[in-house]
């Protein structure tokens, strides 16, 4: 994330010599890619910490069964939508 936000906060300042401005293009266009990154963490760190014998069991089980192709399209956007940007 840092990486990605170093390089767009580069390209905003290439396109305007006011920094508030840059900074403000930055916010705009970082926002609501890193608030569904954080949002995906919390709530796949919430159901990590489960500690109930049968919930945890369900979601071992559940993971367990869940095909590859379904946990590889829910995270491709992560790749994907950093690498268009």
């Amino acid at each position: 994330m840092a990486i990605e936000d170093a390089a767009e906060l580069a390209s905003c300042l290439r396109h305007t010599s006011a920094i508030t401005e840059a900074f403000r293009r930055f916010e705009k266009r970082r926002l609501p890619r890193t608030t569904r990154i954080v949002r995906t963490s919390w709530q796949l760190g919430r159901v990590g910490q489960w500690e109930n014998p049968l919930l945890t069991s369900i979601r071992n089980t559940a993971m367990r069964f869940l095909p590859d192709v379904v946990s590889r399209s829910q995270m491709a956007w992560l790749y994907e939508e950093g690498s268009k940007e």
